[in-house]
């Protein structure tokens, strides 16, 4: 959704450190999906295949991938480290039972 920004934050060259939670889709609109049109998705979910590290690899950050939990730190402060920008992807589970806290989706639920 922001690529174009990868871009940006090389030609600044400031120490920037990216997190990308990566659930594998659009988690609110997938939520919304559910919650007002019976779980009935459409162009949510991501393809497996996509490196988001190797994308902003090619804008010129500095990459991690976390594998594991017990990884988050150390490859945290690496990035805070290094003195250029830097993208981390975290792959998570789709938090699909979890509704986030949005008043009128907390309604929804509740009626239902």
């Amino acid at each position: 959704m922001s690529a174009g920004d990868l871009a940006s934050i090389k030609r600044l060259g400031e120490p920037l450190v990216l997190i990308n939670f990566n659930n594998g889709c659009y988690g609110w609109i997938k939520m919304l999906q559910k919650l007002h049109y019976g779980g009935r998705y459409f162009s949510v979910d991501f393809d497996e295949g996509i490196d988001y590290a190797t994308v902003a690899q090619g804008f010129g950050l500095r990459c991690f991938r976390v594998q594991h939990a017990h990884e988050l730190r150390s490859v945290i402060g690496e990035a805070l480290h290094a003195a250029e920008p830097a993208f981390i992807d975290v792959p998570t589970a789709y938090e699909g039972e979890e509704v986030p806290p949005v008043d009128s989706w907390l309604r929804t639920v509740e009626q239902s």
